[in-house]
Order: C-alpha cells, then structure tokens, then sequence
C-alpha cells in the first residue's frame, strides 16, 4: 500500500527539463539595462541570447558581480543569483512575484527587440530599460 502511494505521489510530480546552453545559432545581443521598481534602482550590463522557444539572461554588475541569471525553455523557467535570493525553477506562470518580470515580460519583449526597449515589468513600479550595444 505504501509503494502504491509513493508511485502516486511521484506521477503528479514533474521536473523541470534541461536548460539548453546558448551556441552560435541562437541570436545573442548585450549592452546595459537599468533595471527599476519602487523600491531600487540597479543599472548594469547584459547579455542575452534567444532562439525560438528558448531564452537566456545574465545580469551583472561591472560585468564581474553576477547579480542575476535567468533562463527560459518553453513554458518552464529558472533564476539564480542574489536578484533571485537563491536559486528557483519551474513554470515560468508560477514565477514568485519579483521573478516574473524576469520570466515572462523580458523574454516576450526580445522577440521584437531594438535600438533600446522600455519593459514594463509584472509588479507596480517594476521597469526594466534595455540599451543595445551597437
């Protein structure tokens, strides 16, 4: 009886996939991103790289602090850093509230990025500002 219920417990569960790794076909861009709520207000540099279905961000600080990595594929999404205050994963429409923007507003934004490209983020106040390199 308890194996049956173990068995039950683990097929309701499911994991999150493998994160693949940005390479040359995926199209990448950097520059610098103010990222803002009402709180604070954190200006430093990223890289990001998409490809259909896929998207990848790293938000750093003079480009040697990580503050911020975040990763989508699919439906699924996962953040790390001191941003994050950890580590988390799992649907990017579950994302805690100060990840959200992070999971869901930035990725659907680069799919038609530009020049520079305002974000409004999930949370009151929450913006994120995006300054292409050339």
């Amino acid at each position: 009886m308890k194996r049956l219920a173990l068995c039950l417990a683990l097929a309701g569960c499911t994991t999150a996939p493998t994160f693949p790794e940005p390479d040359k076909s995926w199209a990448s861009s950097s520059g610098q991103l103010q990222y803002s709520t009402a709180e604070r207000s954190v200006i430093g540099e990223f890289i990001a790289s998409r490809r259909e279905g896929d998207f990848r961000i790293e938000f750093s600080k003079g480009g040697a602090v990580p503050l911020l990595r975040v990763a989508r594929h699919g439906e699924w999404a996962s953040a790390e850093g001191a941003m994050a205050r950890g580590r988390w994963s799992g649907l990017a429409a579950n994302a805690p509230a100060p990840l959200r923007g992070w999971v869901v507003d930035v990725p659907a934004a680069f799919a038609r990025a530009g020049g520079r490209m305002e974000v409004p983020g999930a949370q009151p106040g929450e913006k994120f500002v995006f300054i292409f390199n050339r």
